[in-house]
């Protein structure tokens, strides 16, 4: 998810599309439906990026961290449970991204 989101935004309902139940590629590939709770899951993860409001010209991805970052009093368990693990995905993938560049630079490479 983080990297659609993150390389391919326009693509993000699609990916949550075919996570969800009764897509056609589980049962090709022999695999069960998802169980009701990770069903519900991905449900409280298409609900958060449908949540979002994004400007224009901010990257999805970075939308998507603030969101992430915040912490309701009022949310229920499962939606603070992907919250918590989108934000741990997305600051990870971060971190990633400013240890190449760095690395990068530090090789005296061209970083665009």
């Amino acid at each position: 998810m983080v990297e659609v989101v993150s390389h391919a935004p326009e693509r993000t309902g699609e990916v949550l599309d075919e996570a969800g139940p009764g897509s056609g590629w589980r049962a090709a590939m022999g695999l069960p439906e998802p169980s009701g709770r990770l069903a519900a899951a991905i449900r409280s993860l298409e609900q958060a990026v449908a949540a979002l409001d994004v400007p224009d010209g901010e990257p999805l991805s970075d939308a998507l961290l603030a969101a992430a970052a915040q912490d309701p009093l009022d949310e229920d368990p499962l939606d603070g449970l992907v919250r918590r693990v989108l934000l741990a995905m997305l600051e990870e993938r971060r971190t990633r991204q400013r240890e190449v560049l760095g690395g990068q630079r530090a090789a005296g490479r061209s970083v665009h």
